[in-house]
């Protein structure tokens, strides 16, 4: 038996109705919000005639400041509700286009606590870090105390392209030619 259009229309209202996560959509020119699923309105405490009346504005909460993955395309926010309570939560963001005019789907995923928010900034941070030290142009290594390499970035092994750092090889051996029987003097 096959699905009408119709058929599959009511099937995706059903999935945006019926998804575990807050789902809003909203103008993205004007901010306001157009449409929000069941899991929004238990989250948020807010009637759904109410909820379309509402911009952003009218639940993000200005402290703290948001944060931005633009490569993955989500946020970490900080959320009012109608009581007023704040959460935290990392949206993934959807854009879309409806009828000529640019809408954005959010799913706001309340964070646990605020160390869910520290982890997820911190690996943000590593990632930031090896992004910019692995695509620099100049050579990055990192050794250890006992002086074995613990990792270099692309234009380490791009110099060095016979030497095996995965067995973490000590540097003085691997980086002279011919290989060091001791530190460098100048380590």
């Amino acid at each position: 038996m096959k699905a009408n259009w119709q058929d599959s229309e009511q099937w995706f209202q059903a999935l945006f109705e019926h998804n575990p996560n807050a789902a809003i959509v909203f103008d993205e020119e004007t901010r306001r919000i157009e449409s929000i699923n069941r899991a929004a309105k238990i989250l948020f405490n807010y009637r759904e005639e109410i909820f379309r009346t509402l911009t952003l504005s009218d639940i993000i909460d200005t402290d703290p400041p948001r944060l931005c993955d633009a490569e993955l395309r989500r946020e970490i926010r900080a959320f009012r509700t109608m009581a007023g309570a704040v959460f935290t939560s990392e949206i993934p963001e959807g854009k879309f286009v409806f009828n000529g005019q640019s809408k954005i789907l959010w799913i706001v995923r309340e964070m646990d606590n605020q160390s869910d928010v520290e982890a997820l900034l911190r690996e943000r941070k590593v990632q930031e870090y090896r992004s910019l030290v692995e695509n620099i142009a100049i050579g990055v290594t990192l050794i250890g105390r006992d002086m074995r390499i613990l990792t270099l970035n692309r234009q380490m092994r791009c110099w060095y392209p016979r030497i095996d750092f995965s067995r973490q090889p000590l540097c003085y051996q691997a980086f002279n030619d011919p290989p060091g029987e001791k530190i460098c003097t100048y380590c």
